[in-house]
């Protein structure tokens, strides 16, 4: 699965977590969050190299993209939460609507940092082919590339 297909599924989970909510499907409206944050990281992760082929690494990468504040780990905590509910189902109706919202926050605060690495990597590729781009017509004419 490519990086564009995480995401992709992570932006529809979310739009199905509020669908199954409406529906009144606790359960599913709580999976589709957990999984909306889960193909996020994982998208996040394959950019980066890393191995994401577990809960746990999922869990333990997220804690690693954002900036560790307790309103962060939190929301981690709180997909993690929608998670078990699918198993369980132990959370109330209000809980789950909550959670939805605590997964829509991460999914967001994740595409932040996700954005602002990819506009730097861009901005380093164009600098790296500023640098070998000749200077001046004159320094293409002097160096044979242009009669």
């Amino acid at each position: 699965m490519t990086t564009t297909d995480h995401r992709a599924i992570s932006s529809t989970f979310l739009r199905q977590a509020d669908e199954e909510y409406a529906g009144g499907d606790l359960l599913q409206a709580s999976e589709k969050a957990w999984g909306a944050v889960a193909h996020y990281v994982k998208a996040m992760a394959k950019d980066r190299g890393w191995s994401s082929n577990s809960h746990k690494a999922v869990v333990d990468i997220a804690q690693q993209l954002v900036d560790h504040s307790r309103h962060h780990v939190r929301l981690i905590a709180t997909a993690e939460r929608l998670h078990s509910n699918f198993y369980e189902s132990f959370c109330t109706e209000s809980v789950v609507r909550l959670g939805i919202d605590d997964a829509k926050e991460l999914v967001a605060t994740l595409k932040a940092i996700d954005e602002k690495a990819r506009k730097a990597e861009w901005e380093e590729a164009r600098r790296e082919d500023a640098r070998h781009e000749p200077a001046s017509l004159d320094e293409m004419v002097g160096d044979g590339s242009i009669d």
